[in-house]
């Protein structure tokens, strides 16, 4: 999967690899110009974890489909390499705090979709 989120389109690129672009919902629009690198985004937890501010630009979207199909339990390292071959696939151009983002936003989302495995299989508490 590959984070081409500079167009607001979902891309195809060859038969069965799907690419998503869109840096998400929730971008406002603005009547002047504003740098889309000054503009963030804050990602609230469900389960009690402290909320992440990222850049807007940042594809969560594609990130939480990407995220979603991998076990909870994959190990950070493979999640951090898994979001790096995402970006490079993307062919677009990253800053290096929009890298840094998206590395921290993956490590986020997957520890949130921990957080629900565990609230899912720990049985009930009454």
């Amino acid at each position: 999967m590959s984070f081409g989120h500079r167009e607001g389109i979902p891309r195809y690129r060859r038969a069965g690899q799907l690419a998503i672009s869109g840096p998400g919902f929730g971008i406002p629009k603005l009547g002047k110009e504003v740098a889309m690198a000054e503009m963030t985004r804050t990602l609230r937890s469900e389960y009690g974890r402290p909320p992440l501010t990222v850049l807007a630009t940042v594809p969560t979207f594609a990130l939480r489909y990407m995220l979603g199909r991998v076990h909870c339990y994959t190990p950070d390292d493979e999640v951090v390499e898994m979001t790096r071959r995402g970006i490079e696939r993307s062919g677009d151009t990253y800053s290096e705090r929009e890298v840094e983002d998206t590395i921290k936003a993956a490590l986020w989302i997957h520890a949130e979709n921990r957080a629900l495995y565990q609230s899912v299989t720990g049985g009930l508490s009454i």
